[in-house]
């Protein structure tokens, strides 16, 4: 009888160390999925932005503005007429292109960048909820 006792106390300690470790992964996957949340979505703001300035290229040309140079240093200049953009194309590469097709390129890059959010999303509620459901059952541990 105490042999039966001793199995199934190891048995629930086995189930007990188990749950534990389950959190621990995944509050870790919680986590990272966050961050490339948060990664991506800063991400897709500077693509925007950069949108931004390809849609109003015309009216930019041949006016005069204000460059940021850093630590709250602007140097004003004057833009010629905006034929080509330069556009950030991964991996460290840069890539001259003309103003319709770096629009499509980032038009493609922002709704590339959102279906990416999406997932990430997805994947964080279903980590959420494999959270909820181990706390759920770590507490009915605490109550036996």
């Amino acid at each position: 009888m105490a042999y039966e006792e001793q199995a199934s106390g190891n048995e629930e300690q086995d189930a007990l160390a188990q749950l534990q470790y389950l959190q621990g992964v995944y509050t870790q996957r919680y986590e990272m999925l966050n961050e490339q949340i948060t990664a991506y979505s800063i991400t897709k703001d500077a693509l925007r932005q950069g949108m931004d300035v390809v849609e109003k290229a015309e009216t930019i040309g041949n006016s005069g503005m204000l460059v940021n140079a850093g630590g709250g240093t602007y140097i004003e200049a004057r833009a010629g007429r905006i034929d080509k953009v330069i556009t950030y194309v991964g991996a460290g590469y840069m890539a001259e292109k003309p103003l319709a097709e770096a629009k499509e390129f980032l038009q493609n890059a922002i709704k590339n960048g959102e279906a990416s959010i999406t997932k990430l999303l997805n994947e964080r509620q279903k980590a959420e909820k494999e959270l909820f459901d181990i706390s759920y059952r770590l507490a009915a541990f605490g109550q036996a």
